[in-house]
């Protein structure tokens, strides 16, 4: 198993408390992934700092924003079940 796999600490890599209550078996995942990506890619910082980059901002839609998309959420669904509730 990939040490850094197995040691990854989703608190301390920054993860919002609210999506790191939870890790699933690691084990399973990295018997699936192809066998180039289980050895660490190596980057330069550079490289390592763009990526960073584009994942904390080049993914994200400015308008997306809590504000905005509560006004999304319906009050009622056809079905009749309860829909979900956002914080």
């Amino acid at each position: 198993m990939s040490k850094s796999a197995a040691n990854y600490d989703a608190f301390l890599a920054g993860v919002n408390p609210d999506l790191a209550i939870r890790r699933g078996p690691i084990a399973p995942v990295l018997e699936r992934v192809d066998s180039v990506l289980i050895s660490p890619i190596q980057l330069t910082e550079e490289e390592f700092d763009q990526l960073v980059d584009f994942v904390r901002n080049g993914l994200l839609d400015s308008r997306a924003k809590p504000d905005r998309l509560r006004k999304l959420i319906p009050t009622s669904v056809p079905s009749g079940f309860p829909v979900l509730v956002f914080e």
